[in-house]
């Protein structure tokens, strides 16, 4: 009998804009949905061995031959509607929109608000610890992991990071969240650059980002500075952060406000995403 195994992923970015967390049985979240749809499937369909792939888990594969292993991709509603087609009692014009709403329904459970737990952590500090966080991806490749540099962050009012968990509540993105920031002489909350276990997780941040009216990075890396976008629209500008820099002997790497400055006439220190030569 042939099987097909499956595992989605990558294919199904597209759809979905990131893929699904390491911890899901995804193919036992199809196997509800169709349930919920009242699919019946035959016990010697091609489709009912639906289980991960072991050596292929970033893509849609299928099995089309459980001995020879010849692998093939298709989309999330091009298998659905091979499977809904299995059952002999679903209509041939029916097929559509069952497919459409069993598409929607998968989406939905994996929207990022039902995937993950976001929190806004005030002891910025607790967020770099490794053991706190997922070690892949940018997390991993931070360089301010476990360093003693950042208790300018937990000291200040105005700085928190924003966390996005997973279900064991480990975080797989973390980002610095600085709050009464001016942009263009106005106040507003600027979520800084984002670090992911996955590449794919910096969408959910931005629209959490977005849902929340922040500005957030355009660009996730140490450059482009000036770069920010909120809710997807893009905005170049500077963004001026006032802080004793003067009361602390180590200060932390920053990705975004790298530039240190000093107004005269406040007479304060200051952070800024651009070199500053002038104040006021």
């Amino acid at each position: 009998m042939k099987t097909v195994q499956i595992v989605l992923a990558e294919t199904l970015r597209d759809v979905f804009h990131f893929s699904i967390r390491e911890s899901i049985s995804s193919s036992m979240e199809i196997l509800d949905i169709l349930k919920s749809e009242k699919i019946k499937i035959p016990k010697d369909a091609p489709f009912q061995d639906i289980k991960p792939h072991e050596k292929m888990p970033d893509k849609l594969v299928y099995y089309t031959d459980s001995k020879t292993k010849k692998v093939g991709e298709m989309s999330f509603s091009k298998l659905m509607t091979k499977i809904v087609s299995l059952d002999p009692d679903v209509k041939p014009n029916d097929v559509n929109k069952i497919v459409i709403r069993i598409t929607d329904k998968f989406k939905n459970k994996f929207r990022p608000e039902n995937l993950f737990k976001f929190e806004e952590w005030k002891r910025v500090s607790n967020a770099y610890k490794s053991s706190n966080h997922i070690s892949s991806g940018t997390l991993k490749e931070s360089c301010m992991n476990d360093k003693p540099y950042l208790k300018m962050y937990d000291d200040h009012k105005n700085i928190s990071v924003v966390v996005m968990l997973n279900e064991d509540g480990k975080i797989v993105g973390r980002a610095l969240l600085w709050k009464d920031i001016l942009l263009g002489g106005s106040k507003v909350t600027f979520m800084d650059r984002i670090y992911t276990s996955k590449n794919e997780y910096e969408v959910p941040m931005k629209e959490y980002a977005g849902k929340n009216g922040w500005f957030n990075r355009k660009v996730q890396s140490y450059t482009s500075k000036d770069k920010l976008e909120k809710n997807g629209s893009g905005k170049s500008g500077q963004l001026l952060f006032y802080i004793p820099l003067d009361e602390y002997s180590t200060h932390p790497y920053m990705d975004t406000l790298s530039f240190a400055c000093y107004d005269t006439d406040k007479k304060q220190f200051c952070l800024s995403n651009v070199s500053v030569d002038k104040l006021n």
